[in-house]
């Protein structure tokens, strides 16, 4: 997730937030958490509350995530159906 020169990340399953200042440190070589917690709070809280919004969940696949919504429809000629982006992020304010 990216708010101005921010990116923070994690990599599943529940490991601790990665914070990085792209302005500075463009290939994510020192992490800046633990000197900027009050960020990754915001930040983390506004992934939160999209993965909540999008019902995401980091530790199952979507079709465990989405029940018989992520079924193909009976008929189908193709078992994946279309293509759809990912819903994207907040951006920053």
């Amino acid at each position: 997730m990216w708010r101005g020169k921010w990116k923070l990340l994690s990599a599943p399953p529940k490991r601790p937030w990665e914070l990085y200042d792209m302005s500075a440190d463009r290939t994510e070589l020192d992490d800046q958490a633990g000197k900027n917690p009050e960020i990754v709070t915001a930040m983390s809280a506004a992934y939160e509350a999209w993965q909540q919004r999008c019902k995401a969940d980091d530790n199952r696949s979507a079709s465990e995530s989405l029940g018989d919504k992520a079924k193909p429809p009976k008929g189908s000629r193709s078992a994946k159906g279309p293509k759809q982006s990912p819903p994207k992020p907040p951006e920053a304010e």
